[in-house]
């Protein structure tokens, strides 16, 4: 959905979309030219997800 419906850069592939977009900020929390999914935001937030689901995972387990 980020290249072909809101025009935002994807890795690889070159910018197109139904809407246009801009990221601005800092490339290291935007991702910069390999898109959002490289950058830290992305990580971060990913990562909480991840933790959360592992948590939950754990407590079923027991």
């Amino acid at each position: 959905m980020l290249g072909p419906v809101f025009g935002v850069i994807v890795a690889g592939h070159p910018r197109f979309g139904l809407l246009h977009s801009e990221l601005a900020g800092p490339g290291v929390w935007t991702g910069g030219l390999y898109g959002p999914e490289g950058g830290r935001l992305a990580l971060l937030l990913n990562g909480r997800a991840a933790l959360a689901l592992l948590r939950a995972a754990l407590r079923r387990a027991t």
